[in-house]
């Protein structure tokens, strides 16, 4: 606890640190305090990095090394924590698991971007697995439809049609609440099934729901992770929906202003909209 002094709490853990390199709990109390100081994500990485041994022997390490490759863009790099590190879950908490499933759509949407749809698919599909050493298992009420939704549109660059046409179909047998980011990919299904005017039905119903009530986040998108909670991690889901349903509509003005406020209030907005429900054991 830092008793409302960060720097003095930063001193006390660099010392703790330089005294022992490999005391994983000091190491974590100083990237927590840089973290709340706003120490750019580069110097709090290189910390990290110079603590391997400690970092590597911690699950809250190993996850906060991941969250920062994640932002800045690594993804090579998460993989290779998230296939070496064996992660413990306990109390429910299956949060490392999305990193799994960012990092792999994010990798499949560069891949798709090049024009390398057969790279692409297969980061898709690999979003769908749950690695055994994340210690998480699928649980009931999930929601695949943007996983799906990009295996659908990938199948469809590839020319498999018929495939591709029997995903999107199987996006839009989830039910997600209106206001939810995965409504969004509902969204794009139905405009590649070719019922535009539901897709436009689809996302106006999005952002009605989402207008209802503004200033009371609770009633939005929310994360189920327990590791989430907070208004400002609502408000940022609210402000990321907003983004989507307004980009769904074709504003994409409004959107982008949308999503750098979602950004700026929580730059993981992304990887936590599309959060797994509660752990059910």
């Amino acid at each position: 606890m830092d008793l409302g002094q960060p720097e003095l709490a930063r001193m006390a853990y660099e010392a703790a640190v330089e005294a022992n390199p490999n005391a994983d709990r000091a190491v974590l109390e100083l990237d927590l305090i840089l973290q709340e100081l706003n120490i750019p994500n580069l110097e709090r990485l290189a910390m990290l990095e110079s603590h391997r041994e400690a970092v590597d022997g911690s699950d809250p390490l190993s996850g906060r090394l991941v969250s920062l490759y994640m932002q800045l863009g690594r993804y090579e790099d998460v993989l290779s924590v998230l296939t070496t590190h064996r992660f413990h879950s306990w109390e429910g908490r299956y949060g490392i698991h999305r990193y799994w499933i960012q990092c792999r759509i994010k990798l499949g949407d560069m891949a798709f971007e090049q024009g390398n749809y057969e790279e692409a698919l297969g980061h898709y599909v690999q979003a769908m697995e749950y690695p055994d050493n994340l210690e998480a298992r699928e649980q009931p009420g999930t929601i695949h439809a943007r996983k799906r939704f990009k295996i659908g549109r990938t199948l469809s660059a590839l020319g498999k049609k018929r495939d591709a046409r029997a995903m999107f179909e199987l996006v839009l047998t989830d039910n997600p609440p209106h206001g939810n980011p995965y409504s969004y990919y509902q969204g794009l299904a139905l405009q590649e099934l070719g019922k535009h005017n539901l897709a436009r039905e689809k996302f106006q119903r999005m952002l009605y729901e989402l207008n209802q009530e503004p200033d009371h986040p609770e009633s939005g998108p929310q994360s189920h992770d327990n590791e989430d909670g907070g208004t400002e991690i609502r408000k940022a889901l609210l402000h990321f929906t907003r983004a989507l349903a307004l980009k769904g509509l074709g504003k994409t003005s409004d959107a982008a202003r949308e999503m750098e406020s979602a950004l700026e209030l929580n730059p993981e907005v992304e990887l936590r909209s599309f959060a797994p429900p509660a752990a059910g054991w």
